[in-house]
């Protein structure tokens, strides 16, 4: 059986332990969200303009500092999550490819589903530099693509470089 001053030192050891290990996890979550509050990320929807034959796409909440809708220019550098899905108003005779290039490099790319007609979502994360040119490519460019937003759309999130 513990003396009494044991007793005591014993509640006083259990205290500072306690205090400890709330102080801990404290400066723990304040590291590890301290380098969240100084990220700077953006969204830019994209849909396809109404009554179009060929992909064209305007933004839904356009960001000219980030991207420039005039030319369709990436203008900062940073981390990129990109995401396109095409689906056509009707099956196509022959299986088409949908491409999103940078600057002429393939980025994304997928085959419409002759079942869906839909490439479903396409989607990548990756480093991109200012100045690259966004384009997107179907191989037979006069075919009806849905408007719908929800089957037909691209956005890009955007993440700064520390």
């Amino acid at each position: 059986m513990p003396q009494q001053t044991q007793h005591v030192l014993l509640n006083i050891l259990l205290l500072w332990t306690t205090v400890i290990s709330i102080i801990q996890i404290v400066l723990l979550s304040l590291f590890f969200t301290a380098g969240q509050r100084g990220l700077s990320t953006s969204k830019i929807s994209f849909h396809v303009s109404a009554d179009q034959t060929e992909i064209a796409w305007t933004a839904a909440n356009p960001n000219e500092k980030l991207y420039s809708t005039v030319n369709r220019q990436i203008r900062m550098d940073g981390y990129y999550f990109l995401t396109l899905q095409v689906t056509l108003c009707e099956k196509s005779p022959k299986k088409e490819k949908v491409m999103l290039t940078i600057n002429g490099e393939v980025k994304l790319e997928g085959w419409i589903d002759q079942n869906t007609n839909s490439t479903g979502v396409l989607s990548r994360a990756m480093e991109l530099s200012a100045g690259g040119i966004l384009k997107v490519t179907i191989t037979s460019p006069k075919l009806c693509i849905n408007t719908n937003e929800s089957v037909t759309h691209m956005g890009i999130i955007f993440i700064t470089k520390h």
